[in-house]
């Protein structure tokens, strides 16, 4: 009784994680400099990296 045509379309496959997103968590767990030799985070640094005076 049942139709192959009756039956709805399957729902489209999820996108993945965009890369972006990502590489910025990745980023923050694993920073290229150690935190215990890096001066504290600033807004300043979120730009132009840590400053070096």
């Amino acid at each position: 009784m049942s139709s192959p045509s009756n039956q709805p379309p399957p729902p489209p496959p999820q996108p993945p994680h965009p890369p972006s997103r990502n590489k910025i968590i990745h980023t923050y767990i694993h920073p290229s400099i150690p935190v215990a030799e890096a001066p504290p985070f600033s807004p300043d640094d979120g730009r132009r990296g840590p400053t070096r005076r």
